[in-house]
């Protein structure tokens, strides 16, 4: 009788050689499933990521060699390879291997998923470490009230983490090793301290900005706030830089609400801000900036008086930042304010000559004043010291349009197109030249483009259905009447969507209707004196001389000229 062929020998090393593929596969198995629920709730060391690809890399190498390896069998005849395992432990394999590379696939894209959700979640956070302080911490306890009042900050504003640090930073390792402390962190604030060394240990704060550009602070400021030793042992130091602290994190929310829009937000938070700020604070260099951003914020919510406020208290704090002399010239245009509107601008342009910002506004506030030259000659600067500016060339072709000089109005917009491609009202106004220049089509098709990129702008339907008007296709125009009507906009577009109407249905003889439109646009805007001359005509048309001639009366009230 032949002896056993090597392969089917028995015994205990047969029998771990042929057990610990199973058993190394269950526990790579195991490894992978806790590994991907560490990475599900957050736990995305390097250590877990390289042991799930290990546990990964194990079961994939167990589950194929079962599949593909073979076993040589020797017999008198001749050598023979042969599958390893029975057929029933591949077919486990093979569908064990499918369920691997399906459940991996599903478990990255869910882990990346996941990773971006949460990076998306911190991008909204302000996240703060503070460092242990080198020094008599124990006695003084700076650090102590700084973390309390930031605690109680964070607890108002959900947007804010507070991390706790337990490294030293010293003022020989300095602001490269607390930023790098930061950053293992993902922080976006890193603030550490140290204690002169003398009989009066006063104080060096250092606030590290990881964030620069998007944090309206420098990236790295070194503040020597003067304290003796009589307010350090009375309490009343850190009392004032806790408080400041607090002030900090709401003044950091309320930029962060300003930069989503969120403006009502942002002026609550800038007020706790100012609240918690003392009369000389030794955290926050210069709390004009938070004046500024609120009277930014209050100029967003139409609140220009308010900004007016805001923006006056900035510059008594600060008189050299050219930014809020620019705003505050802003609102003071809006309120029709031309003369402070331009002082400001040229304050703001004496500050900061390069300043595209400056001519641009001070060009819109001489264009309100009907000052076109000097309109112009700002526009000028303005492209001459940035040629890609639309907003200039924009601004420019409006003054070239008042002037009623349409072809220079058309190449500046046609510029300001290719400069920005989707603007709804550069097409609008381009199309407005144009019907002006009695190009029909070329100005529908301009309008047709706006209301493609935005097809709730109810200026421009007025528009095209006064072109409508002008081919004398009163049915057109009258569905872009009804249409800029159902948007609602302001009172004075609304005004003229009802005026427009009224001549359209003027045209087509239906004079009552004519009538009501001119009554109701005269309703939103009495100063029309077009609209008592049209609506005269109407009354006309329908025999009622009286009612037109008391339209045409305050037609010459408001112009000094007899109707036409």
């Amino acid at each position: 009788m032949p002896d056993k062929s090597p392969e089917e020998k028995d015994g205990l090393l047969e029998l771990i050689k042929k057990l610990w593929l199973p058993i190394a596969g269950f526990l790579g198995a195991i490894t992978l499933a806790y590994n991907f629920y560490q990475l599900w709730l957050g736990d995305q060391t390097t250590i877990t990521y390289f042991t799930a690809c290990g546990g990964l890399i194990v079961l994939v190498i167990v589950l194929g060699w079962v599949r593909l390896s073979k076993k040589t069998v020797v017999n008198k005849k001749k050598t023979k390879h042969e599958p390893r395992y029975s057929a029933i432990y591949r077919r486990i394999a093979l569908g064990l291997l499918g369920i691997v590379v399906v459940g991996s696939g599903i478990g990255g894209w869910l882990l990346y998923k996941n990773s971006v959700s949460q990076a998306e979640a911190l991008e909204k956070k302000i996240i703060i470490l503070v460092a242990q302080f080198d020094g008599p911490e124990e006695t003084y306890g700076l650090r102590a009230q700084i973390m309390e009042e930031l605690h109680n900050a964070a607890k108002e504003n959900s947007d804010v983490v507070i991390v706790d640090s337990q490294e030293i930073v010293t003022s020989g390792q300095g602001s490269n090793y607390a930023r790098g402390l930061g950053e293992k962190e993902n922080a976006d604030l890193v603030i550490w301290a140290w204690y002169k060394p003398t009989d009066n240990p006063n104080i060096t704060i250092h606030v590290e900005n990881l964030a620069y550009g998007h944090l309206p602070i420098k990236s790295s400021e070194t503040l020597q706030p003067t304290a003796d030793l009589s307010e350090l042992k009375s309490f009343s130091f850190q009392q004032q830089a806790g408080q400041e602290a607090r002030a900090l994190i709401f003044f950091l929310t309320g930029f962060i609400d300003f930069r989503t829009n969120n403006y009502e937000s942002a002026i609550t938070r800038f007020d706790s801000a100012l609240a918690n700020l003392s009369a000389q604070p030794h955290l926050i260099n210069n709390p004009a900036d938070i004046y500024f951003y609120r009277g930014f914020a209050n100029l967003y919510l139409n609140q220009h008086q308010r900004a007016i406020q805001d923006f006056d208290k900035a510059i008594q704090l600060d008189p050299n930042l050219d930014a809020v002399y620019n705003n505050r010239g802003i609102a003071y245009t809006v309120l029709r304010d031309y003369e402070h509107a331009i002082q400001d601008f040229d304050k703001a342009i004496q500050l900061d000559p390069n300043d595209v910002s400056g001519y641009i506004n001070r060009g819109i506030a001489y264009s309100d004043l009907h000052d076109y030259d000097r309109a112009i000659q700002d526009f000028d600067k303005a492209i001459e010291l940035d040629p890609n500016d639309a907003i200039a060339y924009v601004n420019r072709g409006y003054t070239y349009s008042d002037l009623q000089d349409y072809s220079r109005a058309i190449l500046d917009f046609d510029k300001a197109i290719q400069l920005e491609p989707n603007s709804v009202a550069i097409y609008n106004n381009r199309g407005y030249a144009y019907r002006k220049m009695q190009d029909y089509n070329r100005a529908i098709r301009d309008f047709d483009k706006a209301i493609e990129l935005n097809p709730n702008f109810a200026a421009t339907y007025i528009n095209r259905g006064g072109a409508y008007s002008d081919l004398q296709d009163y049915d057109r125009a009258i569905q872009d009447f009804n249409r800029a009507i159902e948007l609602n906009p302001n009172s004075v577009q609304l005004a003229a969507a009802y005026l427009n109407r009224g001549v359209a249905y003027y045209y087509l003889k239906d004079y009552d209707r004519a009538i009501q439109d001119y009554s109701r646009g005269i309703e939103l805007d009495p100063s029309i004196a077009e609209a008592y001359r049209n609506r005269g005509f109407a009354y006309q048309k329908l025999s009622k001389t009286a009612e037109a001639e008391a339209d045409f009366a305050k037609y010459k009230e408001l112009t000094g000229q007899d109707v036409p």
